[in-house]
């Protein structure tokens, strides 16, 4: 893994670099279910805190999936980092003992099994406290393009509407794959929105439609975004996840 981090520094431009995350997908059966979110959120979400306060890690966050659909996994483990300096330790800094654990006291060998991991990276967000968030994967033609057009265009326009009492929305942000990457390693990019419950969460998958009726919506948007307004089409799996626990 090192080794793949250490060419993609050199690949991504600068002026591209965010924020970088590496979330893990894991299956946790429905038995184990209550045990596993217990240790996640009494022991390890500490030695997630004091790796915020040394610096080596910007958040971490447990997402449960809403449903049961597609794959296996259930759960997401998030780990947010400031950039591929840090990313590449990301499996040093996991220490129980640094909160005054032992490793074997909040093992999650047998309460959980990795699916797959992947890395991505950050170029612009909404800050806002989400009970849930629907993460909107996709492929877009020109990564480029996509990414610009929610840095330069969307963003100004979902801050206002966090602001105000338009949609429901708490927060938000854009994200595009760094590893792995090429012709079968799925999807290349999501937003995601925040919500501050599961009903806010459903209710947002009219957005699109909202979008189109609303004259007092439209007429708000740029100019340049008016024919840019995505169709549900576009994006290739939309994902519910309750958020378990958020530590930064």
């Amino acid at each position: 893994m090192k080794k793949y981090l250490y060419i993609l520094i050199f690949l991504v431009p600068s002026v591209l670099i965010g924020q970088l995350s590496i979330h893990t997908y894991v299956e946790v059966q429905e038995q184990n279910a209550d045990e596993f979110e217990k240790r996640e959120k009494l022991y390890w979400s500490k030695v997630a805190e004091k790796n915020i306060e040394e610096g080596v890690l910007v958040a971490w966050g447990l997402l449960k999936q809403v449903g049961v659909f597609g794959g296996a996994a259930n759960y997401v483990h998030v780990n947010v980092y400031a950039d591929f300096e840090t990313l590449q330790n990301h499996h040093d800094i996991w220490v129980p003992e640094k909160a005054g654990f032992k490793k074997e006291d909040i093992s999650l060998q047998g309460l959980r099994k990795v699916i797959s991991s992947s890395v991505w990276m950050e170029h612009a967000r909404v800050d806002g406290s989400a009970k849930f968030t629907r993460h909107n994967y996709r492929t877009p033609k020109s990564i480029s393009t996509w990414t610009e057009d929610n840095k330069n265009i969307w963003k100004n326009w979902m801050q206002e509407r966090v602001n105000s009492d338009e949609l429901p929305v708490v927060n938000w942000g854009v994200h595009t794959l760094v590893y792995p990457y090429g012709q079968y390693s799925g999807f290349t990019a999501f937003t995601r929105d925040g919500f501050n419950s599961l009903a806010d969460a459903y209710s947002s998958m009219q957005y699109w439609t909202f979008f189109r009726e609303s004259e007092n919506i439209m007429k708000d948007l740029p100019k340049e975004a008016t024919n840019k307004v995505d169709n549900p089409i576009d994006f290739g799996l939309t994902v519910i996840y309750e958020v378990i626990d958020w530590r930064q």
